[in-house]
């Protein structure tokens, strides 16, 4: 108990639990989002469940490669730059989700990517 007072106290290991919170609270509600509204408008569970494939495909691809980058590039620069992109492709969904409603596939392929680093 003592060990884990001394982490808690620490206030960078404090913002990065924060951040590793609310990045999990935002992909899973993101997700469950998307397949609600791709089921609603397509009626198909073939299509929703190519959310879940589009997901999985980076890190079987990139992620030994995420690995690797994140164990030789500065950590906190590649976080910083890897959430920068998570949050431009929301935003991009955002604004095209309506008119284009496969492109989420897109979307959540390019988030997954970026996640893995």
């Amino acid at each position: 108990m003592k060990e884990f007072l001394e982490l808690i106290k620490n206030k960078n290991f404090v913002r990065l639990w924060i951040s590793q919170i609310i990045s999990q609270v935002t992909l899973n509600t993101l997700s469950f989002l998307i397949l609600i509204r791709l089921f609603e408008q397509t009626g198909s569970t073939i299509a929703t469940s190519f959310v879940w494939v589009a997901y999985a495909l980076p890190a079987i691809i990139v992620g030994p490669i995420g690995a690797v980058c994140s164990d030789i590039f500065n950590k906190k620069k590649l976080l910083m730059l890897t959430n920068l992109s998570q949050a431009i492709t929301i935003a991009l969904l955002a604004i095209f989700f309506q008119k284009y409603i496969y492109f989420s596939y897109a979307a959540v392929f390019i988030y997954s990517f970026f996640n893995q680093f």
